[in-house]
């Protein structure tokens, strides 16, 4: 749907898809590597010798700390290189992280060197992938578009737990290769080569985001890439105060071509609400406490009776991956602003009945039932609205003079506070107990709504140029 007119997403040229598909598999990757050691941790450990408690622990943690180093880096690179040559660049990290990971050759030295490689890959991917998505898709299905980076984000964890499957059987599973007794979770971590292959093909024939080129003062590049995109004779109006095609053109006159604010700008005046909104919301991502539920889901279906710890895993990432689906048909119609506000609410009412259902005096049997159905119905929330929206609603917010730092700090505070709730919840949990821990999270949650309903602006069906005309405060204006 775009400015009144019902858009046919066959009206789009395959380059279109094709472009996006390859796009889309940064986020595949994202997804394989957050996952991959799930499966994998218990045999790397007693293979390894690891203590999984400790040192286990910290080659799970490798990985946020690579991302929080990626995504500070990210940014700067989007912006010097653009974000498909960028992109492209960071499947070298993809490749040589899966290889040192199933490798090892220093032991639990390779082990950690592999997580952080692969780690500030996802870190760099969840900037770029979401950054090239906004700025290739024409107006009327940006926020279905965009919004595939978390479908796919959550396919590539699905996919991890199912190779991660020949583990539920035989703890010591391992396969021959090359004449060789090779671990099972050696192959899993190898595996991830391939889509990084994959997509270093589908983008060596992608065009370059027009909005970029423009950018870079490369007009004429720009409207050859967007003919690739959209077709010869494409135009389109997005809302009604957007031109043309050139509304993928992101400044749109606010910003000089070529011009860059660097990271000190992003303390002034006229970006402060920009900066509010597009550090707040994957913030708030992470304070939802969507990695506590998935840590604790497979002690709730234990008690549902759900035998299999790795079922439970692709159950919950298959609701989250439908959830994240229905969230891409309905964003550009229901709207960002209205996800968001569903979907914190209802988490927040999930965990509430969490709690609950471990609070309260009934029979285990019935604890485990309600328990089993919050945490399906707190992940479809969340896939709903707050795992895809923020990164759809961050690129479409940051202007572009400051595009490429604000989203590395964005990014990287989005991993930090992925890496400080995964600490502190065995903390919580120790200190408040499993109601009183998740008591938190439906407070925050609250205040999430609360947040979205007071400052978040809606963002569906208006240009680039048109959503920076409503959040950048005029230059006489600055302090």
């Amino acid at each position: 749907m775009g400015g009144g007119r019902s858009v046919r997403l066959t009206s789009y040229p395959a380059s279109l898809w094709l472009t996006v598909l390859s796009a889309l598999l940064g986020s595949f990757q994202n997804g394989y590597h957050l996952g991959d050691v799930n499966t994998a941790l218990d045999p790397l450990a007693a293979d390894l010798g690891l203590a999984v408690a400790t040192q286990g622990a910290v080659v799970v943690s490798a990985l946020l700390v690579g991302a929080i180093v990626g995504s500070l880096g990210a940014g700067p690179a989007a912006d010097t290189l653009g974000p498909r040559r960028a992109l492209l660049l960071n499947n070298t990290f993809f490749a040589i992280g899966s290889l040192l990971g199933a490798a090892t050759p220093g032991g639990y030295w390779g082990a950690i060197g592999g997580r952080l490689l692969a780690g500030m890959a996802c870190g760099a991917a969840s900037l770029y992938v979401p950054r090239y998505l906004s700025e290739i898709a024409p107006i009327a299905i940006r926020g279905g578009i965009s919004t595939l980076n978390q479908v796919f984000i959550c396919v590539g964890i699905v996919v991890a737990y199912i190779v991660g499957l020949p583990y539920d059987a035989n703890e010591l599973f391992a396969v021959t290769l090359f004449g060789r007794c090779v671990a099972w979770w050696r192959v899993i971590f190898g595996l991830g080569v391939v889509p990084a292959v994959l997509q270093v093909a589908g983008l060596a024939a992608a065009p370059e985001s027009p909005v970029w080129l423009r950018w870079r003062g490369h007009g004429a590049a720009a409207e050859v890439a967007e003919q690739q995109l959209l077709g010869p004779s494409w135009r389109e109006v997005g809302d009604p105060g957007a031109a043309d095609d050139s509304a993928l053109l992101e400044n749109g006159g606010e910003e000089a071509p070529g011009e860059r604010g660097g990271w000190g700008a992003l303390l002034q005046r006229r970006y402060r609400l920009v900066m509010v909104l597009a550090a707040a919301l994957p913030l708030w991502q992470q304070l939802s406490g969507i990695n506590t539920v998935v840590f604790y889901s497979s002690e709730v279906f234990a008690r549902a009776g759900l035998s299999s710890p790795v079922t439970g895993s692709i159950v919950v990432g298959s609701v989250n991956v439908c959830g994240t689906l229905l969230a891409a048909l309905l964003i550009d119609r229901a709207g960002r602003r209205t996800l968001l506000l569903t979907s914190h609410s209802a988490m927040a009412a999930c965990l509430a009945a969490l709690a609950a259902a471990n609070l309260l005096p009934v029979s285990r049997e019935l604890a485990g039932g309600l328990s089993f159905g919050s945490v399906l119905l707190y992940v479809l929330a969340y896939a709903l609205g707050a795992g895809p929206v923020p990164w759809v609603y961050l690129p479409e917010v940051l202007p572009a003079a400051i595009k490429g730092p604000a989203a590395a700090a964005c990014t990287a505070l989005s991993w930090a506070g992925n890496l400080a709730v995964g600490l502190s919840f065995p903390g919580m949990l120790a200190l408040l107990g499993l109601p009183g821990a998740y008591a938190v999270y439906v407070v925050l949650n609250v205040a999430a709504a609360l947040f979205v309903a007071r400052l978040v602006v809606e963002t569906s069906r208006r240009s680039l140029a048109g959503i920076q005309a409503l959040l950048l405060l005029p230059d006489d204006d600055e302090a």
